[in-house]
């Protein structure tokens, strides 16, 4: 592999641990029979890995590009196996149509303007073999509904580390400021691919949606996630900092008011299935938000996790999995970042109503199933 550094910080020990990781997951994925090219993205692809005390603070995401199907089941394996090893992997597979038309998910009929895909296209290093000729959006076109479902993502992906107290918790708050930030950066048509710039357009920019002062904590997120050090942002910060970042979100696109968090998750579902734009998977003909709810029904079977028979319903309805568990992140992480048990039951109950299994109360149990279904049907 061509040496290109990792990070910011450019550490030649770091460096070299990382390059080494990097070098046994390319040699075990170029050995899977169907595999055209291997990509590395994310902030290690674009050379912007967060690197702490003890070394890579980012997770290594990676891409198989191949026309065969069962490399799905492939990148799921050596993915497991990377993670049991104690590596912080995310491996997925891209079918070249996929990079070729623009659609944001393999089963997918019609080109999608998403973050990934302008970033896997433009901002990803290529490892082995070649990519097609790509499409991407250019990036003043990516709908500000990228941007909603990015500050919920992050916070379903951040509510266990913060519900259980883990040390990744910190990078967590940090990624939830900077999906703010970006998604202020859409809605300015200044978005782009890499933290270094986007940190210098958010602090030229004027957004009514923060306080000078909030919009300098969401810098220096950029910062830490770039540099590494500094104070993490508090509790109290982050939330009123993405509270604020999806109400303007939601109102924008979705011309929503957002009365309380305890009732947003299926009020939001029910509003987004309206707009592709908030939707992964396009058919070529009919409804997208059933479409979208089948698939993900499915995959979430196809993941082995059980549903209640409400499920299919909710999908016959038009109220997609996908979208009811991002909205119900939502006032589960600021339920566990305030301390408010009323809102972390609120999602549980939304969870259950959605056809997920009935799960304790506590914030971490609640947060570990939220999590399971959200990167199953994601």
């Amino acid at each position: 592999m061509t040496h290109q550094n990792f990070s910011v910080a450019a550490d030649p020990n770091v460096e070299a641990a990382i390059a080494a990781k990097i070098d046994t997951l390319l040699e075990a994925a170029t050995h899977i029979p169907g595999v055209k090219a291997v990509v590395l993205g994310g902030s290690l692809g674009r050379g912007e890995a967060t690197i702490g005390p003890d070394g890579l603070a980012s997770d290594i995401e990676l891409y198989l590009v191949g026309s065969d199907r069962r490399l799905r089941d492939q990148a799921q394996s050596l993915e497991q196996s990377q993670r049991s090893a104690g590596w912080d992997v995310s491996i997925a597979w891209v079918h070249p149509r996929q990079l070729t038309s623009g659609r944001a998910k393999n089963l997918s009929w019609r080109p999608s303007r998403t973050i990934r895909q302008y970033e896997l296209v433009t901002a990803s290093r290529v490892l082995a073999g070649s990519l097609p000729h790509a499409m991407a959006p250019a990036a003043r076109d990516i709908p500000l509904a990228e941007g909603v479902r990015l500050i919920l993502n992050r916070l379903a992906e951040a509510s266990l580390p913060i519900a259980t107290g883990s040390p990744d918790a910190d990078r967590w708050l940090d990624k939830t400021l900077i999906a703010v930030g970006d998604t202020l950066l859409l809605a300015a048509g200044q978005y782009t691919a890499r933290y270094r710039d986007r940190m210098a357009r958010l602090r030229s920019l004027r957004t009514p949606t923060l306080t000078e002062a909030d919009k300098n904590r969401v810098v220096a997120s950029y910062q830490r996630k770039l540099l590494g050090g500094g104070s993490a942002p508090s509790h109290s910060d982050v939330r009123r900092i993405a509270a604020a970042g999806l109400r303007f979100g939601v109102a924008s696109t979705l011309g929503m008011a957002i009365a309380a968090w305890d009732s947003f998750p299926r009020e939001f579902a029910q509003r987004a299935a309206r707009h592709e734009a908030y939707l992964r998977y396009l058919p070529p003909a009919g409804s997208s938000a059933l479409y979208e709810s089948l698939i993900v029904m499915l995959r979430v079977r196809w993941n082995g996790l059980p549903l209640r028979p409400v499920a299919l319903i909710e999908a016959l309805r038009g109220r997609p999995m996908s979208l009811l568990a991002q909205g119900t992140a939502a006032p589960l992480a600021f339920g566990i970042l305030e301390g408010r048990a009323d809102l972390v039951e609120a999602a549980a109950r939304a969870m259950y109503a959605a056809g997920l299994p009935s799960v304790g109360g506590e914030a971490s149990d609640v947060a570990a199933t939220l999590r399971r279904y959200w990167a199953a049907s994601a």
